[in-house]
């Protein structure tokens, strides 16, 4: 089966959403106190503090430190050709990193507490995985259009 590359637009787009993703990781996701912690801080703190180690939510804290070279696996199969190997990697990471981030996100409306979540992280990365989506799916989408004049209808 030939390798395929996406066009460079969609391509930039992809990678910039695969870097998005990562540096929001490392942007600050909690405040306690005056201390701001990243994502990989915040979310060993809650890994240790509660009885998420069992099922998804424990599985998700587990894959969470793997984001990056995930990211970058994702980046070289994208670039390297593998299309739909890259698509059905950077999808799985986007939902994964989208549904962390977007429910951190939500949560950063309640202010005033010793404890809070800040917006940046989780709407850098939220915004990173959503760019990644449309980056690699765009060109699988944008070839699915029907020409309407060989549709199966009259001339």
């Amino acid at each position: 089966m030939p390798r395929t590359r996406p066009r460079p637009p969609w391509l930039a787009l992809t990678l910039t959403g695969l870097l998005l993703t990562v540096a929001g990781t490392f942007l600050p996701w909690l405040r306690s106190g005056r201390v701001s912690r990243d994502s990989y801080q915040a979310l060993g703190a809650l890994h240790r503090l509660t009885s998420a180690g069992d099922g998804p939510a424990g599985t998700l804290l587990a894959a969470w430190p793997f984001v990056g070279p995930w990211a970058a696996a994702c980046a070289a199969l994208l670039i390297l050709g593998y299309g739909r190997t890259a698509a059905a990697t950077i999808v799985l990471l986007s939902a994964m990193t989208g549904t962390v981030s977007g429910v951190a996100f939500v949560q950063s409306a309640a202010e005033g507490a010793m404890v809070g979540v800040l917006p940046w992280g989780p709407a850098t990365t939220a915004s990173g995985a959503a760019l990644a989506v449309v980056g690699v799916l765009g060109p699988l989408l944008a070839g699915r259009r029907r020409n309407p004049s060989t549709s199966g209808g009259a001339p």
